[in-house]
């Protein structure tokens, strides 16, 4: 079914907020973005048409006092969709939030939605397993430079279907960037500071929490930017004696797999 992708994709962003056609649209451009103008109104179109028919989501106004599903029959929406749709600018992408109407996900839709976090954070949960435990042996002899951590991730670039895939390779190693960060941090396995020519390394005094929200928005401002090297290179992260160990334990288990006796 060529609109799951879409349908995933606004289900699974829906658990957090109200969706709108807007979404429908944006998401139908990320995932088949060779399609023409046509192509994507009308794959948009039945994506939004889906949700409504399955009771996965309800659409309405949003106002001051709250969220009012449209008070009509599921047929009369369903008619309504198709004439607004009708009336779309030329270029979708000229759409702007609640244009059309609001989307509220329904008890059937929300438990839907919730087996696709479940399965996207099983997802990323084994993806930043294997990085981190690719990259760790390399902070064994000397801190090591998130522009380290960024080439590793190319490896785990997957373009798939689903919202646990996101859009693009950027997107993707940005996003487990983050999520090896917070491994890092919140179990121990390293402290994060700044870095002089590679080698010397000034901690960051800081909680966890703090530490690992400045380390999002440093690797947010360099994926916003054409060079990252060299901003990626002043700062990274240092092993604990927690993250040696476990660092010394994935390269034991490593000899193991490839059929030799652990050192």
């Amino acid at each position: 079914m060529k609109v799951k992708p879409i349908i995933e994709d606004v289900l699974f962003n829906g658990l957090e907020d109200y969706a709108s056609a807007f979404d429908v649209i944006a998401a139908t451009r990320d995932y088949y973005p060779d399609l023409d103008r046509d192509g994507r109104w009308r794959l948009s179109l039945e994506a939004i048409k889906y949700l409504i028919r399955e009771d996965l989501m309800v659409p309405g106004e949003l106002r001051e006092d709250g969220f009012k599903p449209w008070p009509l029959t599921k047929e009369e929406m369903l008619r309504r969709i198709e004439e607004e749709w009708e009336k779309l600018p030329e270029d979708l992408d000229q759409l702007f939030f609640g244009q059309v109407c609001w989307l509220e996900i329904t008890p059937k839709g929300e438990k839907l939605g919730k087996e696709i976090a479940e399965r996207v954070e099983e997802h990323w949960e084994r993806k930043t397993t294997r990085c981190l435990e690719e990259v760790l042996p390399l902070g064994l002899e000397e801190p090591i430079p998130i522009s380290k951590l960024y080439e590793r991730t190319e490896g785990f670039v997957e373009l798939g279907e689903g919202p646990g895939y996101y859009k693009t390779p950027d997107s993707q190693r940005e996003l487990l960037c983050n999520f090896v960060m917070e491994r890092l941090i919140r179990e121990g396995l390293a402290e994060v500071g700044w870095l002089l020519f590679g080698k010397r390394f000034w901690k960051w005094w800081a909680t966890p929490e703090e530490a690992i929200d400045r380390a999002r928005v440093k690797i947010g401002f360099a994926f916003g930017l054409k060079r990252k090297g060299p901003f990626l290179k002043s700062w990274g992260f240092r092993l604990t004696e927690k993250g040696r160990e476990k660092a010394l334990e994935i390269l034991r288990q490593r000899e193991v797999r490839e059929g030799g006796q652990p050192s």
